[in-house]
């Protein structure tokens, strides 16, 4: 029975669908979206548990974020909370959820000009809600952090609604001033259920690493790999293999403090933080050429 059951978790993402798990790319680190959308290897930020299971910061941190996507054609909020034992087991957890509503739709005042600054109007409210809770799990070995991520997803589209879970697993690893994170995101195929039908997302990865120079500048890369031949839309792509680089800045004034610029798929991304004793707060821009810009804002209280 258990031989089964886990072979029809292995055959899940051959039936998988293209673009099932844009729900997940939902990114509520305010620190990571200035620094390009580099975060598996992101280990000071208050949200990494969010891109790497892996990744908990020390002590109790409650957290709070607000993203206004594309100009505010939609817009969501996070909560979370991390606790990382510090008895010297090295075990931690994370939580968070994540809410979304209403989208506003657009249409085109004169479809002969395209898209284009100006031709572009809000034609209707359109009824949606998304509720996603995240619970993470990390544990600390002699040489690296390892930690599983299970994902519960609740959306509902008006005329029908669907029910999802699935899991990521990531590992991360400090050496000196370098860090690496490696994600395995959708590990088995994660299944969302409609009425009448259902969908799989397929598994992807995410590859990151940081550098610090001299305890001032942060440098960070990371590229997403997905298997679902996305082909035009991907930055970058090889047959069904698709490729999403990122690369960012950071220059720390202090151990919390600092200002960031990246790229993000091509996007320009620019960011600042600072904290006032136990709050910590981040702010986020991602540039869009036809959709408008979007603005994240966040704050870290340490218990």
């Amino acid at each position: 029975m258990k031989k089964s059951f886990f072979l029809i978790l292995l055959a899940l993402p051959l039936f998988a669908t293209k673009y099932a798990g844009e729900i997940f790319e939902l990114n509520p680190g305010v620190r990571a979206t200035g620094f390009g959308g580099v975060g598996v290897a992101l280990n000071s930020s208050p949200f990494g548990f969010y891109f790497n299971p892996a990744l908990i910061s020390e002590g109790k941190t409650g957290l709070f974020n607000y993203t206004s996507l594309f100009s505010g054609l939609a817009t969501y909020n996070f909560i979370g909370f991390s606790k990382r034992n510090q008895s010297g087991r090295g075990a931690a957890i994370g939580i968070s959820i994540i809410s979304a509503g209403n989208i506003k739709e657009t249409a085109l005042r004169d479809s002969a000009q395209g898209i284009s600054e100006g031709n572009i109007y809000i034609k209707d409210m359109l009824s949606y809600s998304t509720f996603l809770v995240t619970m993470s799990f990390v544990k600390k070995f002699s040489q690296f952090d390892a930690g599983i991520k299970l994902k519960i997803l609740h959306e509902n589209l008006a005329v029908t609604a669907g029910n999802g879970f699935g899991l990521d697993v990531g590992i991360f690893k400090a050496s000196g001033p370098f860090a690496l994170g490696i994600v395995l995101r959708d590990v088995t195929g994660t299944p969302i259920f409609w009425k009448g039908h259902s969908e799989y997302v397929y598994p992807s990865i995410n590859l990151g690493a940081t550098a610090t120079i001299k305890k001032r500048i942060v440098l960070g890369t990371q590229f997403d790999v997905y298997f679902e031949g996305r082909e035009r839309s991907a930055t970058y792509n090889v047959g069904r293999v698709s490729f999403e680089p990122h690369f960012g800045f950071e220059y720390r004034f202090k151990r919390h403090a600092g200002v960031r610029i990246g790229i993000d798929r091509g996007r320009f991304t620019f960011g600042f933080g600072f904290s006032v004793k136990r709050l910590i707060f981040d702010y986020g821009y991602v540039g869009h050429a036809d959709l408008g810009p979007s603005n994240k804002f966040s704050v870290a209280f340490k218990f």
